[in-house]
Order: C-alpha cells, then sequence, then structure tokens
C-alpha cells in the first residue's frame, strides 16, 4: 500500500480493478496522513508544491513522475483552485484556495471464514479492535481476505462502515 501527493488526479493512474472513492479532506487530516505515511511527491507545478508545502509544514518536492496506482494505494490531490499563479509565487492570491481530496484505490476482498489468530498476534490485535468498535456502532466485524491472501478487517453497523489492516 502505497501513499502519494500530488496537484493533478487522472484515471490514466488506475492499473488493474478495484473500487475507486474519494472524499473531501481538511488541512488537518492532511497533516496527519503526511506525517504518518510520508507520501511519494509527484507534484509538476513547483509554486503549487511550495504553497502546499507551507501549509503541511514540510517540504513536498517538485517531483515530476509517473504514478500508477495498484489496489491499496492513496493519493492525496492538492487541487488548486483560483487564477493562474505568477511564477515564483509562494502565497496564494486573493480569492484562491487548495482543496485537498483523498482518492483510494480498494482492494477487492471476499469474506474468510476459516481463520485463526493467536490474541497476541498483530491479526489478533486487529481482529479485536475491530470487534470492540463493531460493539460500539452496534455492528458486527468481518474478516476478509485480498488476491494476495493479506487479511482486512471491516466493520459494519448502522451506517458507519470502516476497515482495519495490517500497516
Amino acid at each position: 500500500m502505497s501513499w502519494y501527493i500530488g496537484n493533478a488526479f487522472s484515471l490514466s493512474m488506475v492499473q488493474g480493478s478495484g473500487t475507486l472513492k474519494y472524499q473531501r479532506a481538511t488541512l488537518d487530516q492532511v497533516r496527519h496522513w503526511v506525517a504518518r505515511t510520508r507520501p511519494t511527491s509527484f507534484f509538476g507545478h513547483v509554486d503549487v508544491a511550495n504553497i502546499v508545502s507551507k501549509q503541511l509544514g514540510i517540504e513536498i518536492p517538485t517531483n515530476r513522475i509517473s504514478v500508477t496506482l495498484k489496489p491499496g494505494d492513496n493519493v492525496i490531490v492538492a487541487q488548486y483552485i483560483g487564477p493562474r499563479l505568477p511564477e515564483g509565487t509562494t502565497e496564494l492570491p486573493e480569492g484562491a484556495r487548495i482543496e485537498y481530496v483523498l482518492v483510494t484505490l480498494s482492494v477487492e476482498t471476499r469474506e474468510c471464514v476459516d481463520y485463526q489468530f493467536d490474541e497476541n498476534s498483530e491479526h489478533g490485535k486487529l481482529l479485536k479492535k475491530a470487534q470492540e468498535v463493531a460493539r460500539l456502532v452496534g455492528g458486527r466485524a468481518i474478516v476478509k481476505k485480498d488476491n494476495y491472501e493479506n487479511y482486512y478487517f471491516e466493520i459494519e453497523g448502522r451506517g458507519f462502515s470502516a476497515s482495519l489492516w495490517e500497516e
């Protein structure tokens, strides 16, 4: 599972099959994800990279690479909205903004019923956490596997859904 950050997203970045999901994100969420995952930059616009770096408090370099997403990968998109940026700018012009979106290519999974985890193993701890959350939301914890035999733990209940997986 890889993390990327850049100023654009294209469907040509998607490889294989899966479910493409996106969600708007706050600056605080993005700061958390960036600090936790250290995403690979694919910024092609130096001025937007500089503005985003300033907003996040961490250097995000310009890095003109091609990104191909595989199932499980995530992209933080910093979408500049506003007038054309003057070359060399380090501040957003009046009326301009950066909107953040998290794009995820979900992994195809299937329910798994033949699992046995030691309660002290990583999988055992994740299952216990999923079961605790499921109890809180009045739902259920589901153990799933992907095509690569990796385990995922999903929680569903009363309109709530979440996934836990080993990192």
